[in-house]
């Protein structure tokens, strides 16, 4: 006597499938944020640009992936960028903060649709 069990694994795999796309979107969705950011930061600062320096060095860089990690790195790269943002003549932290939370939203609402499937 055998007894035949049968398992579909189809919506299994159709979650996978969304899922893996999901997550390989998340450095371009990222790093496109904070580009848009880093124009917004050049197009819109409060300090005097005289050299160009510190304004041309406003940047967004790749993505870096880990194994549960992806990141971003946003700023200035002068050596006095701290001391302007210091004193409130950027809105470098501003950005990046609207930057992450457009971010988290995106794919937290990702997540969730992924949870519903």
């Amino acid at each position: 006597m055998s007894i035949r069990v049968d398992v579909d694994l189809l919506d299994v795999f159709e979650l996978t499938t969304e899922a893996k796309r999901v997550l390989g979107s998340v450095p371009r969705e990222m790093k496109r944020t904070l580009d848009r950011a880093a124009r917004e930061e050049r197009r819109t600062h409060e300090y005097r640009n005289r050299t160009r320096y510190l304004e041309e060095s406003t940047f967004a860089s790749e993505a870096v992936e880990s194994d549960d990690e992806v990141r971003v790195e946003y700023g200035a790269r002068t050596h006095y960028a701290s001391y302007v943002d210091n004193r409130g003549l950027t809105r470098v932290r501003e950005l990046a903060d609207r930057a992450d939370s457009e971010v988290q939203y995106k794919f937290e609402g990702d997540a969730d649709a992924l949870g519903n499937m």
